[in-house]
């Protein structure tokens, strides 16, 4: 009688394990590198200043359906809130846009673009409502 309570308590936890497994589970949809990074700023209302030198950095960034990390010196999560969809501009580059809020609770928009007038070239954006843009250079690996 114990043995068969014991099978069913067991029977359970792993029952439940599985449908929260399933349940909190996120589709890895892109893997990258980031190689380079830059930034710029708000100096006021209407004027942003010069864009940084590109700096060398070597760093793994994540996307899943859910959520964009970029595990560099600090961790950088953006939870997706919303896809803007994507775009095409005049040149034929091409950027996804996100609706996103960081681990701090900021409001920004993560766009990965794809520039087909530069052989292809990818670079992830996070523009922040506050006044700071941060660019990265990114190679896209393998799932």
């Amino acid at each position: 009688m114990i043995k068969n309570y014991f099978i069913r308590f067991v029977v359970i936890i792993l029952f439940s394990l599985g449908f929260f497994q399933v349940l909190y589970s996120q589709e890895v949809i892109l893997r990258f590198r980031v190689t380079a990074l830059t930034a710029k700023f708000k100096i006021n209302n209407y004027k942003w200043g010069e864009w940084e030198d590109w700096e060398k950095t070597d760093a793994l960034g994540i996307m899943t359906d859910r959520r964009v990390t970029i595990y560099t010196k600090s961790t950088q999560t953006y939870d997706i809130a919303k896809y803007n969809g994507k775009s095409l501009d005049e040149d034929g580059d091409e950027a996804i846009s996100m609706y996103c809020v960081n681990e701090d609770g900021l409001v920004c928009d993560v766009n990965i673009v794809t520039r087909n007038s530069n052989v292809g070239e990818r670079e992830l954006y996070i523009v922040f409502e506050v006044g700071a843009i941060i660019g990265y250079k990114i190679e896209i690996l393998p799932k």
